[in-house]
């Protein structure tokens, strides 16, 4: 059987850790065919990050984050990851500035 789950919200029902990064891997893919996905970010180490950052993706769409803002936090940590981890293939990410309201 494949690797286990790390602790977590995810990985706490069995099988969805699993199906999730099949289907984060497959979106990775299918940006790569389409051009909007470097075809050098290696798949199998981007969609673990990726699945891990869900919870933080949904609140920050919850709190009023702009696409770009999304984006911009989402290349920006893979980025962070995966050079640190040999595997550097995120296209740049245009600076978006956010101000906290308060």
């Amino acid at each position: 059987m494949g690797r286990a789950a790390p602790p977590g919200r995810v990985g706490a029902i069995p099988g969805v850790y699993r199906r999730a990064l099949l289907a984060i891997a497959q979106l990775i893919e299918r940006g790569q065919r389409a051009g909007s996905i470097e075809s050098t970010l290696n798949v199998a180490a981007a969609a673990p990050v990726i699945v891990e950052l869900a919870p933080m993706i949904v609140q920050m769409k919850f709190s009023g984050s702009t696409r770009g803002e999304i984006t911009h936090t989402i290349q920006s940590l893979l980025r962070g990851y995966l050079v640190g981890h040999g595997d550097a293939a995120v296209s740049p990410a245009t600076p978006a500035r956010r101000t906290l309201r308060t």
